[in-house]
């Protein structure tokens, strides 16, 4: 990487209100120009945002939500030690700020509140938890992690057993309730229950008053219910020369509960989602997915699904075919409550991020006018061999790239793993887990802040996009390469969680070459992101809606039945934008996300729309295609075929298991479940 190039425009729409960012933020303005330079280590530039921001309500709110140690920590590294010093003792990462407020509330609803009066029912006492009564709160307020859903279920529940959930579906009959479950609660569309409704969370409430190296412990060594257990096969896939085995996951493990584990055991998941703070249970409900082209999604790897039924039985599903709907039924089946997956036998990613210009690293396909903001100087031969080089890079086990709004370079993050272990070291270290929760917490800060707010959009979008490119290796002080376990490598960033953003996800089937269908036309790919490049400087000088990042995963189709990816032969383009809470909160963010998705939704081939489809757990609902709204598009274009499939397979399962498609649509089902799938 050539540390002399600018990072784009972006410094240049900060000046515009340097007096205001000295002003409000002492030394900001300082740290954020070199870092534009990348004349700024990842860890002085971090040091010198947090001591701009020490004095801000934000900042002094979220520091009393950490534990004395913590936050001595912190302090400690704000005061001139090093990262490494400071983790001297170990670092195990805690939860992110917004999850542990959400959970303190909870548990601070059920301190001030008895068995004897949830609702005057008695039968609620009884209800069996290995012994103990369920946990139950009446009327607590319900949000989202990306502030897009609100409500008040009757009943919010906290099992730890599998005897506890049976209990609240029983519950749930006896009210005529339906029952929809929640973990860390990263879904942006409407998938939870609703107002008067029952909402169970199989995470443990023991998560909100642990310390900070408490809170995602190793699933075997942590506090023990029976959702956050894993258990591995003994004997190995038939025909896989022993490098594939089952796994049995507690739906309420987490992704970093499994990563302790699968670097403890040597086995893991190919492919997953980034963020650690999640349920394996909750990314797999909504069918999500992780990065590369011989990868499906995480629901493909399901070999069997353990659930309650609507009439509140216990019941285990393994047919392949029926696990095609059973994987991602977006609760619709009942409360799953373990998920058995197939695990690959451990290898090594050989992390190689890049900072790429932004027009090679995925170059416009030929002909295409890309904005004047972003000067073009190069040959046609040049944009042919870029070409050529973004083709081989989608071919890669991992193929992801990231692109911050204004910059003059992509950040390219696609690797290639192997089996052999020599010189795999703990990436990232846990300096290093160190320093991407500070980022976060401080980015997430600085984005909460009532000052910042009042700042053009493009003002935020350039502080954010500065900020993160100084904090993406390699840069001062951080390099790149490395082989780490193929876990690590998967979730290469540790501290996501600490900023709610707002995220808007569709998947572009690649289609096939008009003049030759046997191959890929990697051009559909090249034109979404740079229409996406577009939009987002069409937009600048308006409301500045992208103040984040635009970004991309090349990845495989998908067999299960309601996968956005299902029908996909040559592979999926999964493209998403995503910007911070202010820019929904001053109106910019809906409009823009609509003229993305036009884009995205716009390209044919031989005359015919390709068929994009949402990512079912991101913001999708309200916006149109072509008009229509996208529940009625998927009811009657993108999903017309599949979601009679689905039915007719649900109803199979339903037959042999003892429940009908009406049973489970009153007991598991919401109003948007309801529209697409039952109305």
């Amino acid at each position: 990487m050539d540390l002399s190039i600018r990072t784009g425009i972006a410094i240049d729409l900060v000046h515009e209100y340097s007096s205001e960012l000295q002003t409000y933020y002492p030394g900001f303005l300082d740290a954020l120009e070199k870092a534009d330079k990348y004349e700024i280590s990842t860890e002085d530039y971090a040091r010198q945002v947090l001591n701009s921001l020490k004095d801000t309500p934000e900042f002094l709110d979220d520091l009393g939500l950490l534990d004395r140690s913590l936050s001595k920590s912190l302090l400690d590294f704000m005061d001139g030690k090093s990262a490494e010093e400071v983790t001297k003792g170990g670092f195990k990462l805690p939860l992110s700020t917004e999850a542990v407020h959400h959970l303190e509330e909870v548990n601070l609803a059920f301190e001030k509140q008895t068995l004897a009066d949830v609702g005057g029912i008695k039968g609620i006492q009884r209800m069996d938890d290995g012994g103990k009564p369920v946990k139950i709160l009446t009327d607590v307020r319900f949000e989202n992690w990306g502030g897009t859903v609100g409500n008040t279920p009757k009943y919010t529940c906290i099992p730890t057993t599998v005897a506890g959930v049976q209990s609240i579906i029983n519950l749930a009959i006896t009210e005529k309730k339906r029952v929809r479950g929640a973990g860390f609660r990263h879904t942006w569309s409407d998938m939870y229950s609703k107002d008067k409704e029952i909402l169970v969370s199989l995470l443990s409430l023991s998560l909100a008053t642990g310390t900070s190296s408490q809170v995602h412990q190793d699933a075997i060594d942590g506090t023990p219910t029976e959702f956050n257990q894993i258990e591995l096969y003994p004997d190995p896939v038939p025909d896989s020369d022993g490098k594939k085995r089952w796994a049995r996951l507690g739906a309420g493990v987490t992704n970093e509960q499994f990563r302790l584990w699968a670097i403890k055991t040597g086995w893991t998941l190919p492919l997953n989602v980034i963020m650690v703070e999640i349920t394996i249970g909750g990314a797999n409900a909504p069918i999500c997915h992780g990065a590369g082209i011989t990868h499906k999604t995480l629901s493909d790897l399901v070999r069997e699904i353990e659930y309650v039924d609507p009439h509140g039985k216990i019941q285990v599903l393994g047919t392949p075919d029926m696990i095609k709907a059973a994987a991602g039924a977006f609760g619709l089946l009942g409360i799953v409550t373990h998920i058995t997956f197939e695990l690959d036998k451990m290898t090594y990613a050989m992390l190689n991020p890049i900072k790429q210009d932004v027009k090679l690293a995925i170059p416009p396909p030929a002909g295409y006018a890309i904005p004047a903001a972003v000067q073009w100087k190069y040959t046609e031969k040049q944009r042919q061999d870029a070409e050529s080089d973004f083709i081989i890079k989608a071919g890669s086990y991992y193929a992801e790239w990231f692109w911050f709004a204004y910059q003059d370079q992509s950040w390219v993050n696609c690797w290639n793993n192997t089996e052999d272990p020599t010189g795999a070291v703990d990436y990232p270290s846990q300096a290093m887990v160190f320093l991407q929760w500070v980022a976060s917490k401080a980015a997430a800060i600085l984005n909460s802040n009532f000052l910042f707010k009042k700042l053009p959009g493009r003002t935020q979008g350039s502080i954010n996009a500065i900020s993160a490119m100084a904090s993406l290796p390699p840069t001062l002080g951080l390099p790149g390469n490395a082989k780490t376990q193929l876990i690590n490598g998967l979730h290469f960033q540790r501290g996501i969680q600490n900023f709610p953003v707002r995220d808007s996800e569709l998947q572009i089937p690649i289609p096939p070459l008009a003049s030759d269908p046997t191959k890929p036309d990697w051009s559909v790919v090249q034109r979404a992101w740079w229409d996406a490049i577009t939009i987002v400087y069409e937009d600048m000088k308006k409301t500045g809606a992208m103040r984040l990042v635009l970004e991309m995963r090349i990845m495989s189709s998908s067999d299960i039945i309601m996968a956005p990816q299902t029908g996909n032969g040559f592979g999926t383009a999964s493209i998403e934008v995503l910007t911070n809470q202010a820019a929904a909160a001053d109106g910019s963010w809906r409009p823009f996300v609509q003229k993305i998705h036009d884009a995205w939704t716009s390209y044919e081939v031989n005359g015919k729309k390709l068929n994009v489809r949402p990512h079912w757990a991101k913001e999708w609902e309200g916006y149109t295609v072509g008009g229509v709204e996208w529940k009625d598009h998927m009811k009657t274009v993108a999903y017309k075929d599949e979601i009679a499939q689905f039915k007719t397979v649900l109803s199979s399962i339903g037959e042999l298991q003892g429940w009908t498609l009406e049973d489970t649509r009153a007991r598991f089902s919401n109003p948007l479940l309801d529209y697409i799938y039952f109305e």
